[in-house]
């Protein structure tokens, strides 16, 4: 429980659903693994292993949940939901600077014409 106590209350839901839906489903590939596995080394054999896990979470049912509790959680070690923390952290990039765009648009009207 102490996990809990260190993320935000959206991320604390949401992995709580994920260890549900994980607890139903009776269990889900990744478990069978070490955590070595997800370890992101920038090097060869870093790279074949997280295409492998890659494949192993595009084949699991709750993928996207998983996805969405590190994504909501800003998790900064492993793969999550077939993502490593370079393409999370990517995405997060691009909808910040999505924001950004919005507002400074909404700010800074164009005169019409």
């Amino acid at each position: 429980m102490t996990i809990y106590r260190h993320l935000a209350e959206a991320a604390s839901a949401k992995l709580q659903a994920l260890h549900e839906a994980i607890e139903e489903q009776g269990s889900v590939a990744c478990q069978n693994f070490p955590d070595e596995m997800y370890e992101e080394e920038d090097n060869a054999d870093s790279r074949a292993m997280q295409h492998i896990i890659k494949k192993i979470c595009g084949d699991c049912p709750l993928r996207f949940m998983c996805l969405d509790y590190a994504m909501t959680a800003r998790e900064q070690y492993g793969i999550w939901g077939g993502l490593t923390t370079r393409e999370r952290n990517d995405i997060h990039r691009e909808k910040y600077n999505a924001r950004r765009r919005v507002a400074y648009k909404r700010e800074n009207p164009r005169p019409e014409a």
